[in-house]
């Protein structure tokens, strides 16, 4: 897999941000995956939530969502290609 990246800025109690999620392909050739996010607290750890279908360009693709947390959840970005899941690390404010 490529590498992600996710930039949130924080607020008081609730947290809101900007989740991006990008995909740089190492190797030459596009292909066309789902992205989308997974949060979770100290309670329960959710399904994915996914955002769409995307197609690199140039071997990168991005998608950008606001959101709104808790300020005890975690995030994480997900990519589903060929049938397998592949998750980032928890990014937890």
């Amino acid at each position: 897999m490529g590498r992600s990246v996710l930039k949130m800025g924080k607020s008081a109690r609730l947290v809101s941000f900007t989740w991006r999620i990008r995909y740089v392909r190492q190797k030459d050739g596009e292909i066309t995956f789902k992205l989308g996010s997974q949060r979770k607290n100290s309670h329960v750890e959710a399904n994915e939530l996914w955002f769409g279908m995307i197609k690199t360009k140039n071997c990168v693709a991005e998608l950008k969502k606001k959101h709104e947390n808790n300020s005890d959840e975690c995030i994480r970005g997900v990519m589903e290609h060929g049938g397998k899941v592949y998750r980032t690390k928890w990014r937890c404010h």
